[in-house]
């Protein structure tokens, strides 16, 4: 896969994003009150596993390494919910990114 995050099981490397918004990017991620990343079957969810996203700075970072993924080339979904976005954002499910043992 070109241009596709790499992920590498049982390590700390992380994917850190820039969300944008009407092609500006997001400056402050303090409202965010939820992330959920799903990667094929697999859901990194910050209610449930709050230690594999952080998005307490200028980025959203995913500690995907840690979540035991499955081996392989996947496309991944994106969203956040806030005070004024009850319902969700979807902001991509189109990243890709390849993991790796």
């Amino acid at each position: 896969m070109n241009n596709a995050e790499i992920v590498y099981n049982g390590r700390d490397n992380h994917i850190e994003l820039q969300l944008r918004e009407n092609g500006v990017n997001l400056v402050d991620y303090a409202p965010i009150t939820r992330v959920l990343v799903t990667v094929g079957a697999t859901a990194i969810d910050s209610d449930i596993n709050p230690q594999l996203l952080d998005w307490s700075g200028e980025y959203l970072i995913i500690k995907a390494g840690l979540a035991s993924l499955s081996a392989g080339a996947h496309t991944v979904r994106i969203e956040t919910w806030d005070i004024d976005n009850p319902n969700g954002v979807v902001w991509t499910e189109s990243l890709r990114i390849v993991v790796r043992q």
